[in-house]
């Protein structure tokens, strides 16, 4: 999803001033250009468009140019954003994008920002400013909203393994993880997960399970096999050689539990970490 705003920024030149004749005198025409503030919002990609004129509104030609956006902190006057703008068909519109990935304000609070832009034709090693209005203000305002931001889950942990009533390969006793949440807070259309085994010179099987019962499972019964290793190879994950470290898979699934359970020969297992 992608937020668009256009802009006119203008290009001066040497500071001029114009003198309007009117029946009522001559009076200085300095009027602002640009009413509204630019907004952006965090948890989204942004887009702001910026038009390049001259004083007589006339769309310039950025080809030889670089546009730089400069995003400034007016309470601490500190810079949070340097960026340089992408130009649309090559700047022979007058046209400049500037595209603001999730990350690029990730870390900005909400409030109020200033933003400035500047072109360059040595890629900016000297760098002149453009104009937000003809009054000579380099700077527009820039409102960073967190509507529509969302804070991801966070990583779920096991550690301590119960000892299941079914009895694993080669009648070894299995011990299974607490019920994990699968995709109940972020039901995404990809309902990726990514789990990781914290293993010491383990050797055994380990299993990946799912529930679609809307509360926590009760019974061994409740739980159905997830193929972590692809839906050619077998659900059970086999380490018939001690293994330590941390072994992670990627699954997708549509489900509301997730726990792991497995058959122990030797070594631990000793935390599952989940991430979805």
């Amino acid at each position: 999803m992608t937020s668009g705003t256009a802009h006119t920024l203008y290009n001066l030149g040497y500071q001029t001033v114009d003198l309007v004749l009117s029946a009522d005198g001559i009076y200085v025409d300095n009027r602002p250009m640009n009413q509204t503030k630019l907004v952006v919002h965090k948890g989204l990609n942004n887009q702001l468009n910026f038009h390049v004129r001259n004083r007589d509104r006339v769309k310039q030609n950025l080809s030889t140019k670089t546009l730089y956006a400069t995003v400034i902190n007016p309470n601490t006057s500190k810079r949070v954003l340097f960026k340089p703008l992408t130009l649309v068909s090559g700047g022979t519109t007058g046209e400049a994008r500037l595209d603001l990935v999730t990350g690029d304000i990730q870390d900005l609070s909400p409030g109020l920002y200033q933003i400035a832009i500047s072109e360059s034709a040595d890629s900016g090693a000297t760098q002149s400013p453009l104009y937000a209005n003809q009054n000579d203000r380099i700077v527009t305002d820039l409102e960073i909203k967190s509507s529509l931001e969302y804070e991801p889950s966070p990583t779920q942990t096991a550690s301590v393994f119960t000892q299941t009533a079914s009895v694993g390969v080669d009648g070894i006793d299995s011990f299974a993880t607490s019920s994990l949440y699968g995709n109940q807070d972020k039901n995404y259309r990809h309902s990726g997960h990514t789990i990781a085994l914290y293993m010491t010179d383990f050797v055994g099987t380990v299993k990946i399970q799912g529930s679609a019962l809307a509360s926590a499972p009760t019974q061994d019964t409740d739980w159905y096999d997830i193929n972590a290793q692809g839906d050619i190879g077998n659900p059970a994950i086999p380490y018939t050689t001690a293994t330590s470290g941390v072994d992670p898979f990627n699954f997708t699934i549509n489900t509301n539990w997730i726990r792991v359970i497995f058959d122990q020969t030797s070594g631990t297992l000793d935390k599952v970490l989940l991430r979805n």
